[in-house]
């Protein structure tokens, strides 16, 4: 995972395979209040590609100045709707529980949030695969995540 994680005044762009631990480590070390601002898929290569990307606003190392361009990229980046079903699925797996993954969470981080047990989260994860989940349930899950639930309903041409 590609991470942008910062204040309001500077940005590191690094890479880690779970950007919520990266963040959890870094705060460990860091007597500001950091924020993730970001996650993206990629790679060590697509972490470079963003370090040349906003090289105008390197500061030192990893950390760059969280304004114009970088800052108009996050917010472009954190306000594009995910289609959840244009998420890829591997075996076993279903497309809220990827979400819950790219995201960083477990099943027990959700779990502790919604305060129910990890069994129940893989309940709902599984209800939406067979399109038997609740909006309600649904709108509990995905604000753990920090999503906004949208539903549309268009009226069928018979």
């Amino acid at each position: 995972m590609i991470y942008f994680i910062g204040t309001s005044e500077k940005i590191k762009i690094g890479y880690a395979v779970n950007s919520l631990n990266r963040l959890n480590e870094m705060k460990r070390d860091n007597p500001e209040n950091l924020i993730l601002y970001l996650s993206l898929p990629g790679t060590r290569i697509d972490e470079n590609h963003f370090h040349q990307k906003f090289l105008q606003y390197h500061i030192r190392n990893e950390w760059f100045e969280n304004r114009d361009i970088l800052k108009k990229f996050i917010d472009e980046q954190n306000s594009m709707p995910i289609q959840i079903s244009k998420i890829k699925r591997k075996k076993h797996s279903t497309k809220l529980g990827l979400l819950r993954t790219y995201e960083g969470y477990s099943l027990q981080m959700i779990a502790d949030k919604l305060g129910i047990k990890p069994p129940s989260i893989w309940e709902r994860e599984l209800k939406f695969e067979e399109d038997l989940i609740s909006i309600k349930s649904l709108k509990e899950y995905c604000n753990v995540l920090n999503y906004d639930v949208e539903i549309n309903f268009k009226k069928r041409i018979l």
